[in-house]
This record gives C-alpha cells, sequence and structure tokens, in this order.
C-alpha cells in the first residue's frame, strides 16, 4: 500500500461516525481475505474524508474512481476463471462496486443501464452459488443486498427483484411507538379521505408504516429516534418504502381507484425520500416519481375533484418539497395553484392545518414548504 492508502484505511478506524461502524465490522475484515473488496474500503474512506473537508479535494475523487475501478476489475479477471467459485468475498466486493456505481448516477450522471448490467451479472453469480437462499445466513451481504437495490429502484420508481430480509430485519418500533402511530394513522386517514376511495390494503399498509415513523421521530425523548442514528433508515422505513415499489401500477385505462392508489404512492415516496434525506441518505433522486405525478394529474380530471383537494395537496406539497430540480419544483407550484380553484380551504395556513394533520414532521418538511408558499405568492398575485 501506499502512504495515501495507510492514510486511508487509518481514517477508517480513526473515523468516530456511527456510520463508518459496517465497515470497521464487516467491511474492512472482508478486505483482508479479498482484494476488491480492500480497493472499495479505501474508495469509501475517500469518500466519507471528502464530506468531512471544508475545502473538497478532487484527489479525493481520483483515490475513489481509481479503486473501484481496480474492484471492478480484480472481480472481473477471477468471473473468467472457470475454476472461481462464487464467494461471499466476490458477492461482497460486487455489492460494494454496485453502492459506488449508486452514487456516482447522481454525481457523475453515470447511465442507470450500466448500473442495471451489473446487477444482471450480479444475480447470475448469485444463481450459480444457490440462489438467494445461499445468502441468507450472510447477514451484512443480503442486508446490502437489500439496501442498495432498494435505493437504486426508489431512484427509477422500479419493482424491487429481491423482497426484504425480514428473518434479519426486526421491528424497530415500540409499544409507544405504535399506539401513537395508529392514532395518528386514523386521524390522518380520516382527514385525507382516503379510506373512502382505496380498497388497497397495501396502499394502507404502507400509510401505518409512515405513521409508525412520525410517532418514532416525534415522540418525546428517550423514545425518540435519533437522525443521526444510521441503522433506523433500512431496519425502520425501508421495508415500508419497499412495499410502495411493488405495488406501483400503470393507472392510465385503469379504474379511478387506481389513479388515486397512484397519486398516494407518489405523495408517500416523496414523503420519504426527504426523510432519508434527513437521515443523511446520499443519492436520493425523485425525477423519475416528479414525471409520473405531471403525467398522472394532467391525465386524470378526476383527481382533481373536490373529494380529493386534502390528499392531493397533501402529495403536491410532498412533490415540491422532494423535487431534485427546479423544474419540478415549479410545477409543483403551478399545481398548487391550480388548485386553489377547487380548493375549499380560503388560505395557505388553512391549508397547512389541513396537511400538517396528515402525513407530515415539521422538522423535516417546514422550511422547504416556507419556500414552495413564497413561489405560489409570486404567481397568484401574478398580474
Amino acid at each position: 500500500m501506499s502512504s495515501r492508502e495507510l492514510e486511508l484505511v487509518h481514517h477508517i478506524w480513526a473515523s468516530g461516525q456511527v456510520a463508518f461502524q459496517p465497515f470497521r465490522n464487516y467491511w474492512f475484515s472482508l478486505g483482508m481475505v479479498d482484494p476488491a473488496a480492500m480497493h472499495l474500503v479505501i474508495a469509501n474512506a475517500a469518500m466519507h474524508r471528502k464530506t468531512l473537508r471544508t475545502i473538497p479535494s478532487p484527489e479525493d475523487d481520483i483515490v475513489e474512481l481509481t479503486h473501484v475501478q481496480a474492484a471492478m476489475t480484480s472481480v472481473n479477471q477471477r468471473i473468467r476463471n472457470v475454476n472461481q467459485k462464487v464467494t461471499d468475498e466476490m458477492l461482497g466486493a460486487i455489492l460494494g462496486v454496485r453502492r459506488a456505481m449508486l452514487r456516482q448516477i447522481y454525481f457523475i450522471a453515470l447511465r442507470f443501464d450500466h448500473f442495471t448490467r451489473h446487477f444482471a451479472g450480479f444475480q447470475i453469480m448469485l444463481d450459480l452459488r444457490g440462489g438467494l437462499l445461499s445468502i441468507e445466513s450472510a447477514t451484512y451481504i443480503r442486508l446490502s443486498l437489500f439496501w442498495i437495490e432498494l435505493n437504486a429502484c426508489a431512484a427509477q420508481d422500479t419493482i424491487p427483484r429481491f423482497s426484504p430480509p425480514f428473518h434479519v430485519i426486526k421491528n424497530p418500533y415500540s409499544a409507544v411507538h405504535i399506539s401513537r402511530g395508529l392514532q395518528h394513522r386514523d386521524k390522518a386517514l380520516q382527514v385525507s379521505g382516503v379510506p373512502s376511495l382505496l380498497s388497497s390494503v397495501e396502499i394502507l399498509d404502507a400509510f401505518t408504516g409512515l405513521s409508525f415513523l412520525i410517532a418514532a421521530l416525534t415522540v418525546e425523548p428517550p423514545l425518540r429516534i435519533q437522525w443521526d442514528d444510521d441503522n433506523f433508515p433500512g431496519f425502520g422505513f425501508y421495508p415500508t418504502l419497499h412495499r410502495l415499489l411493488t405495488i406501483q401500477a400503470a393507472a392510465k385505462g385503469k379504474p379511478p381507484a387506481d389513479a388515486v392508489q397512484e397519486m398516494c404512492r407518489l405523495g408517500a415516496i416523496f414523503f420519504l425520500a426527504e426523510v432519508r434525506r434527513k437521515f443523511g441518505i446520499a443519492p436520493v433522486v425523485t425525477n423519475v416519481q416528479a414525471t409520473k405525478l405531471h403525467n398522472l394529474l394532467d391525465g386524470n380530471e378526476m383527481l382533481w375533484v373536490e373529494e380529493l383537494d386534502s390528499v392531493r395537496t397533501w402529495t403536491i406539497i410532498m412533490a415540491g418539497c422532494a423535487a431534485d430540480n427546479e423544474a419540478d419544483r415549479a410545477w409543483a407550484v403551478k399545481a398548487l395553484l391550480r388548485s386553489r380553484v377547487s380548493l375549499v380551504y380560503r388560505n395557505w395556513d388553512e391549508v397547512m392545518d389541513v396537511i400538517s394533520e396528515m402525513w407530515w414532521i415539521d422538522e423535516v418538511f417546514q422550511l422547504k414548504s416556507q419556500d414552495l408558499l413564497s413561489e405560489y405568492l409570486k404567481l397568484f398575485i401574478a398580474p
């Protein structure tokens, strides 16, 4: 190892952040027995150190990309060997490459089809190994597969191939979280008007999951989940995100209830997008869901009826808060302006009084909703 690489390895152990605990517990030990995994340990150390710098260094990007490429080369060389068995170390290294690629998709515009090809290769290797059952006891690999695939599917709004590892993911909510969450859900559903419009058990279960999450993040200490708990998203609400991705369906030409469900599903994904960002998860992109919502509302006049005012307005505000580009944010503002024609609420304060009784966390959405209000008022008073 060069002195720079040794410095980065030292950084893994010197960093006190919880986020690096998995590297200490699993990835570093994996790197001791697999060259590709060690390259990924160094790449992630470079990425982490860059985020801590006051002034980012281009050298960290070079080191990260160099070691990701080296990890890919190491795995590809062994794949060509017919005598090479598909080991836990190889699968772990491939997942690590996929995690690095997922980050690059957002920051350097790497295409998702490139990422998808790597995933298809991983699945072939997993099938040769005996399928998903062969890694069910390899906890870190199984969890990594779940989390990495779910982040990728959320960015593309596609259905995950693998189910959550429920034998590993335990219920993170206390009895207090569940009790308060059920109370919140019942009130939110009543305010939103959703129960009279939806028969889907899956979307109602997803909303229940959001209410449990809200209760866990807003209950009084010490029962409150802290934002620096890096393990909570994967164990806490990623199963709900998985459910939201699996129940999607094309609403065009389907019964009205399907269009309402799709609108609710997208609103819930936007809600979780902002929560994921608050937990420090990156990248979180929402442009695919935003485009789907644009097309859904533009193509379904029945979604603009007064009966849907509350849940539609909530969905649009969630979309505006979670938007990752100015165009999607501007669309949300214009959609709110269009809603003004049918809204029974007289002013923005009345809108927020209702929305805040649905699926809402002040700490997450307050500032961005104020920005939406400012843009809304500009259009509202424009001649």
